[in-house]
């Protein structure tokens, strides 16, 4: 393919809108379930993790500030969000609710492999059909 913007397009090769996805997680003895948006990795959120290890931020803050978002894209947290400060009263997020932003986050951003296509047979069967497979041999094997 020789790149161009309307190639590119075809392609889905431009990140769309953000992803909705449920999280469940437990606080103060009680389940608790929501639903974030989730950008697909673009330039921009690889620029500013670059930039946030640059400036030795917290790299799993930067990526949950800079990958969970409102419907509109907008960021909902900061890295000092995340993190947590003495002066908000109050500190970081919790693990469980941290590992299920990470998780939805590595789910819409994971690699896709395309669909594999099976050949088509030319006798009508499909070739992982168990009539297809050999018996075991009773023969007892060598060592």
């Amino acid at each position: 393919m020789i790149l161009s913007i309307e190639n590119l397009k075809a392609a889905g090769s431009f990140v769309g809108q953000p992803v909705k996805q449920e999280i469940v997680w437990h606080s103060g003895g009680k389940e608790h379930k929501g639903e974030v948006f989730v950008r697909m990795a673009s330039y921009e959120t690889v620029t500013k993790e670059w930039k946030d290890q640059n400036s030795n931020h917290d790299m799993i803050a930067s990526r949950i500030a800079n990958f969970v978002c409102d419907e509109r894209g907008q960021p909902i947290f900061t890295v000092e969000d995340v993190l947590g400060s003495a002066e908000e009263g109050r500190g970081p997020l919790g693990a469980e609710l941290t590992i299920a932003l990470f998780a939805v986050i590595g789910n819409v951003n994971k690699p896709r492999a395309p669909e594999e296509k099976k050949p088509l047979t030319g006798s009508g069967t499909d070739s992982s059909s168990l009539a297809l497979v050999e018996k075991p041999s009773r023969k007892p094997r060598r060592t």
